[in-house]
């Protein structure tokens, strides 16, 4: 892989600074569309969580996402040998780290720092986000990104994402594509709200 330098080592031609949701609707354009392999990679840059989610084995830490093959073979339109071959050649150059997490995979992204210098420490409202905060941004925005539905009712989704356990925030988060894809159809997906409050994510 040409790009393996490239994806540990930003060089001396400095920085851009984009936002997260400016990346965020690029990618959903390209959802379905051949991507290479910088594109793959700055896409799981981006989805990559910007802070620690909590100290418990199963949260995520800065730099790290949870994933799934069938997911990226979707979103990149490579076959799953593919997407297997990207993921083990980063893991053997040493640029990423797969993990299994209960029923999930997790990726850590070793050269994240590096990449992504700037850490969001503050909300909109001058107030630090708690890292339960920090973990629902993550929630909405991956739930969002694989239904594509619109991102509606969102502080009544915070409200119920704040009465669920940490346990349970984990599992909402790491299955929401084993709940997709169990339905008939991503068009049946209950809405991100409904999904918190109904427990969708308690897998039987």
């Amino acid at each position: 892989m040409e790009v393996i330098t490239t994806m540990k080592n930003p060089g001396n031609l400095g920085f851009l600074v984009l936002s997260r949701r400016l990346l965020t609707q690029m990618f959903a354009e390209m959802y379905g569309k051949w991507h290479s392999d910088s594109q793959a990679y700055v896409y799981l840059l981006m989805a990559a969580c910007f802070t620690d989610q909590g100290d418990t084995p199963g949260c995520l830490k800065r730099g790290e996402l949870f994933f799934s093959g069938r997911e990226l073979s979707l979103r990149f339109a490579w076959s799953r040998r593919h997407v297997n071959h990207f993921i083990g050649e980063l893991e053997q150059n040493g640029v990423v780290e797969v993990m299994k997490v209960q029923n999930c995979s997790k990726l850590r992204l070793l050269h994240y720092d590096t990449l992504c210098r700037m850490r969001v420490k503050n909300g909109a409202d001058g107030r630090r986000r708690s890292a339960g905060d920090e973990m629902f941004e993550v929630f909405w925005e991956q739930y969002h990104d694989m239904t594509q539905q619109p991102a509606l009712d969102i502080e009544a989704a915070r409200k119920a994402w704040g009465k669920l356990t940490l346990a349970e925030r984990e599992e909402a988060v790491g299955n929401i594509e084993m709940y997709l894809c169990m339905l008939p159809s991503i068009d049946r997906a209950r809405t991100a709200l409904k999904y918190l409050q109904m427990k969708s994510f308690v897998l039987n």
